[in-house]
C-alpha cells in the first residue's frame, strides 16, 4: 500500500511540470504601456482619452489621463499604438513601447466653412452675419438624397410641401414665408419664373459640386424675389485631364420597384473645362402600392416616374 502512494506521487510530480509549462506558454503575453500627455508647451494635459489600437484597427484598452496627464494601459497585443484624442487637440499617435511614452498634443486649426452667396464673394460664415447652410461635395455623397427637395426639407428654417409622390409639384417655404420668396441660382444664373416662383420638381443633386442656403432678406443683392432665402448650387468642373474623357456612372435600386442610375463625362484643358451629366429616377407611387394589386402592366401606369436630364458646360 504504501509503494503504490509513493509511485502516484511520483507521477504526479512529473505531471504537474507540464501542465504549468502548458499553462505558461499558452497564455498570451501582456504588456504595460504607460507615459504622460503634453502640450506643445510642455504642460501636463489632463482628461484626454488614451486608446491601443492593435494593426486592424480595432481597439484593445482605453481609459482616460489623470489630472497629471498620465496613463497606464496593458495590452496583450505586440503590433499595436496608442491614439490621445482631445477637443481642440489634433490626435497624437505613437507605437507602443516598453518605456515611458511622451506624447504631445498639438493644438488644432480652426476649421470654417466659406460662403460666396452671402456677399458676393468668399467669406467665411463667422464674418458674413448670415444664417446660412452649406453642402459640400463630401455631404452630397454621404447623405444620397437624389432629389434636392429631400435635401433641403433638412436644413433649419425650411419646409417642403410636395402635391402626390416624388416628381410631383414641389414648393418650399423658408420662414414661413411664401414659396415665391427664395432665390434660386444656378451657378449665378437665376432660375426663377417671372415673379419669383420656382418649383423643385425635377431639380436634383446630381453633377453638383456645392450648394448654399441662406436665410433671411437678401434683396440689396439678388432683388427683390430673394425675401425669404437664397439657394446657389454650384456645378461640378471638369479637371485637366490633357485632352482626356473622364467616365462615371452609377446604378442602383431598392424597394417600392426604385431605380436610380446617372452617367458623366468631363474634362478640360488649359482653355476650357466641361462636365456633362444625365440622371434617371423613377418609383412606384404610394397609392399603387396600397391597393395591394400585383406589379405589372397595369399597376405600371400608375407609376410616378420623372426624369431629370441636366446638362452643364462650363468655360
Amino acid at each position: 500500500m504504501y509503494s503504490r502512494l509513493r509511485r502516484l506521487a511520483a507521477a504526479c510530480r512529473l505531471v504537474a511540470p507540464a501542465i504549468l509549462l502548458f499553462t505558461v506558454f499558452a497564455r498570451p503575453a501582456s504588456a504595460d504601456v504607460a507615459g504622460t500627455i503634453v502640450d506643445q508647451s510642455g504642460r501636463v494635459v489632463p482628461r484626454a482619452y488614451v486608446r491601443v489600437v492593435d494593426g486592424s484597427g480595432a481597439e484593445s484598452a482605453a481609459q482616460f489621463a489623470d489630472e497629471l496627464g498620465r496613463f497606464a494601459l496593458k495590452t496583450a497585443v505586440g503590433d499595436c499604438r496608442i491614439d490621445v484624442t482631445l477637443t481642440g487637440f489634433q490626435t497624437a499617435s505613437a507605437p507602443c513601447a516598453a518605456e515611458p511614452i511622451r506624447l504631445v498634443l498639438r493644438v488644432a486649426p480652426i476649421e470654417e466653412t466659406t460662403v460666396v452667396s452671402a456677399t458676393r464673394t468668399e467669406a467665411p460664415t463667422s464674418q458674413v452675419g448670415a444664417s446660412a447652410t452649406v453642402f459640400t461635395a463630401q455631404d452630397l455623397e454621404r447623405r444620397r438624397l437624389p432629389l434636392l427637395a429631400d435635401l433641403l426639407a433638412g436644413t433649419p428654417g425650411a419646409m417642403v410641401v410636395r402635391s402626390g409622390a416624388p416628381g410631383g409639384l414641389t414648393s418650399l417655404f423658408v420662414r414661413g414665408g411664401e414659396s415665391d420668396y427664395n432665390k434660386v441660382l444656378l451657378d449665378g444664373v437665376p432660375l426663377n419664373e417671372p415673379g419669383g416662383a420656382f418649383y423643385l420638381n425635377n431639380l436634383t443633386t446630381e453633377n453638383l459640386e456645392r450648394i448654399e442656403i441662406l436665410r433671411g432678406a437678401y434683396s440689396s443683392l439678388f432683388g427683390s424675389d430673394a425675401m425669404g432665402s437664397v439657394i446657389q448650387l454650384f456645378t461640378r468642373r471638369g479637371a485637366s485631364t490633357g485632352g482626356r474623357p473622364h467616365f462615371s456612372g452609377e446604378i442602383d435600386g431598392g424597394t417600392y420597384d426604385t431605380f436610380h442610375g446617372n452617367a458623366a463625362v468631363s474634362g478640360g484643358s488649359e482653355r476650357f473645362d466641361y462636365n456633362f451629366g444625365a440622371v434617371h429616377l423613377t418609383r412606384l407611387e404610394v397609392e399603387a402600392i396600397r391597393s395591394g394589386k400585383p406589379i405589372g402592366t397595369e399597376n405600371k401606369r400608375e407609376t410616378a416616374e420623372w426624369e431629370a436630364k441636366k446638362k452643364s458646360l462650363g468655360l
